[in-house]
């Protein structure tokens, strides 16, 4: 088995202002490579995704390095495999519905979105 591609020159400010062509490049070149700058692995075709999703015993969400785990001894959700993520999963599942989204979030969400709108500055506050 081959070593993992590393990447030594993409820098996180890179990914942040435009991750997509960086994205095309790995996808061509090296769907799996591992990025140095800030320690993670990408994998970056569907199949190869579905493959590591599907199996956790080889490719496990748990990170003992996360700032949840380090600070509270504890994991996120997307920090958990199998039934521990799905029992935690299936506990919030029914507030993230496509009805609930709108019955409650969306008002929530247009009133927050208008208040920071409302604070932009105009040609008369500059």
């Amino acid at each position: 088995m081959s070593a993992i591609p590393i990447d030594s020159s993409t820098q996180m400010k890179h990914l942040t202002e435009d991750p997509y062509p960086i994205y095309k490049r790995y996808r061509a070149e090296s769907p799996v490579v591992h990025v140095a700058s800030i320690d993670r692995t990408f994998i970056t075709k569907y199949d190869d995704c579905r493959y590591v999703k599907n199996n956790p015993d080889i490719f496990s969400s748990k990170d003992s390095s996360a700032p949840m785990e380090r600070a509270f001894q504890a994991q996120t959700l997307m920090k958990k495999d199998g039934d521990e993520h799905q029992s935690e999963r299936n506990a919030m599942a029914m507030a993230y519905t496509p009805k609930s989204i709108v019955d409650v979030w969306q008002s929530v969400h247009a009133e927050i979105a208008e208040e920071f709108v409302d604070r932009l500055p105009t040609k008369r506050n500059y």
